[in-house]
């Protein structure tokens, strides 16, 4: 754990020379007027210990072609030079030993030095939530893509299962089982109209030899009353009238076959089948109504399951992120991360006191500095005498170090500076103090 013990800045933006003694002071405030380098003397140390990336464009002060920054700490002395062609870097021990990838030990040594806790105050509630997720080691990167993932899939599925059950009317009550096959019927029908023909084959026969024993009956009776008028050619005629009788004779016989094969041939009756062949269309499509209801209500049962099984998985990923942040470790006590933001003592952080709002943003700054534990404040304007204090103390249990650039000449001033110089009279007023 390291604080800075004394920083000297020469022709850094505003700055033409400025040291500052911060040697076991918990809070440094760099007080003075606008536009006299108070935000330079602030900006010199995260460009000193966060490399090149917090350092501006143009570091050099108009006018001058070297700026440099030498920064002390506990253990390390940091010097960092600028030229207008590049800027060196130097980190030696305190006892002398210089670091051969001296950035890299920075590194290792600062956490977040352009966290500001003024600035987390006033950050977009959204931002709060992630910075400080960040701070305690929770990602849900991977957890938010997830859910993203199955929230989309059941918004699709819900979508489909809501056509669908848009598409589904009533079962028909009246439906066949299954599907009529109208060419069935019509063979049926065929068969049933062939032997209808052939029993009525069979009555034209019967009508015809019930017309030929008729004709030889009456011939029967002509010939018997001939045989008794002319029984001179009853010889004849008797002749004539038994061959008749064996006709008459075989006639019936043949008859009486066609009486007995047309009586048990009954005629079929052809009107049911053709009234199913009339009625198979509609049925048909009675029936395959009744199989689409079944078929989108099957596909409505599948759609609401998946749906489910994407809400089951949706409160899973919910679940262990509520996990993830209930185990979570928080920088300061009863502060808490939530889906709607952050919070502390129970209470939403925008509704917290500005004092409370102050605590939880200056133990999040030392929280993310753990090494270093160094937090720059660049708009100290806006504290107070109360707010100081409880900065002062914050650090001082923290075993950390605040440095503050504020607007003034107040008695809080660590240093005043003026036109890029440490004004004269802030050390005639540190000598008065003394005294």
């Amino acid at each position: 754990m390291s604080n800075i013990v004394k920083l000297v800045v020469k022709n850094v933006k505003r700055v033409s020379a400025v040291e500052v003694d911060a040697n076991g002071k918990p809070m440094v405030v760099i007080a003075g007027e606008n536009e006299q380098g108070k935000s330079s003397v602030i900006d010199s140390i995260a460009m000193a210990l966060g490399g090149e990336r917090l350092c501006p464009e143009e570091p050099i002060r108009i006018g001058e072609d070297e700026a440099t920054i030498e920064v002390t700490l506990d253990d390390y002395i940091v010097k960092r030079r600028f030229t207008r062609k590049k800027s060196y870097l130097q980190v030696t021990s305190r006892d002398g030993v210089k670091a051969t990838s001296p950035q890299k030990l920075l590194d290792g040594l600062v956490g977040r030095l352009s966290f500001d806790p003024l600035g987390y105050v006033s950050m977009d509630k959204h931002k709060r939530q992630e910075t400080l997720r960040e701070l305690i080691g929770i990602d849900f990167k991977q957890l938010d893509a997830d859910r993203q993932k199955y929230y989309d899939i059941r918004t699709a599925t819900n979508r489909d299962l809501s056509r669908v059950k848009a598409m589904i009317a009533p079962l028909d009550q009246d439906a066949p089982d299954e599907r009529i096959s109208i060419e069935e019927l019509m063979t049926e029908l065929e068969e049933i109209q062939q032997k209808n023909e052939a029993r009525a084959g069979i009555f034209r026969k019967k009508i015809s030899l019930e017309s030929d024993i008729k004709t030889f009956d009456a011939q029967i009776k002509e010939n018997i009353e001939l045989v008794k008028a002319l029984e001179e050619r009853i010889a004849n005629l008797q002749t004539q009238n038994t061959e008749m009788s064996g006709k008459v004779l075989s006639k019936r016989g043949e008859l009486d076959g066609v009486n007995s094969v047309y009586q048990g041939t009954p005629y079929l009756a052809a009107e049911p089948i053709s009234d199913k062949i009339k009625q198979a269309d509609e049925l048909n499509k009675r029936f395959e109504h009744n199989a689409l209801v079944k078929k989108l209500a099957a596909e409505a049962k599948e759609h609401q399951r998946k749906s489910e099984g994407m809400t089951e998985k949706i409160e899973a990923v919910d679940k262990e992120k509520k996990r993830t942040l209930r185990m979570a470790k928080y920088p300061i006590a009863k502060l808490a991360l939530g889906a709607e933001g952050v919070a502390y003592k129970g209470l939403p952080f925008e509704q917290c006191s500005s004092a409370e709002q102050l605590r939880v943003s200056v133990a999040i700054g030392f929280a993310m500095n753990p090494l270093l534990k160094v937090i720059l404040i660049r708009d100290g304007s806006l504290l107070d005498e109360k707010n100081l204090a409880l900065i002062s103390e914050m650090a001082k249990a923290n075993g950390g170090q605040v440095w503050i650039e504020r607007v003034g000449h107040g008695k809080e001033a660590t240093v005043i500076i003026e036109d890029g110089s440490v004004a004269k009279r802030k050390e005639a007023l540190n000598g008065k103090r003394e005294s």
